[in-house]
């Protein structure tokens, strides 16, 4: 499976860097991240800016995953599920769209294929990479059957 989270915004050395290094490690999927830095002033203008980099970064193959306010609360079972279906179906490609801190357009939601948030908290932009890493990583553990998620 390859997975490819586009995320707005980049994470700076420091220990959130070194736990998202360490789950990278533990990945058998390939999962890439592609940044998208906007150095713009204007709130407006950087969210146009950067929702325009992520649609132009839409691979039209993939299965789009996008998080967002407004999307589905699901447990890790229920994730990994969703990952699997993709497997089943042959699916190469997962996107992961995580927006900037001034949100999406309604524009790059309607592209998803899916709707994910993880609760109805805000949530700084490194913590939902690294929880999302950590989920995923929680999928590939359950699709194969580790030992590694709890019920």
């Amino acid at each position: 499976m390859n997975i490819t989270i586009l995320a707005c915004g980049k994470i700076k050395k420091d220990s959130t860097s070194d736990m998202l290094d360490h789950y990278q490690k533990q990945f058998k999927w390939s999962v890439k991240v592609k940044e998208f830095n906007v150095f713009v002033n204007d709130a407006v203008a950087k969210k146009k800016q950067e929702n325009e980099l992520l649609l132009e970064a839409i691979d039209n193959g993939a299965f789009l995953i996008v998080l967002d306010e407004t999307g589905k609360d699901i447990g890790s079972r229920d994730f990994a599920a969703l990952i699997e279906k993709q497997q089943q179906i042959s699916t190469k490609h997962i996107q992961i769209i995580i927006g900037g801190a001034d949100g999406l357009t309604d524009e790059v939601r309607q592209r998803a294929n899916y709707m994910l948030r993880f609760g109805k908290m805000t949530w700084p932009h490194k913590m939902v990479r690294l929880m999302l890493f950590e989920q995923i990583f929680r999928a590939q553990s359950i699709i194969d059957n580790h030992p590694y998620h709890r019920d």
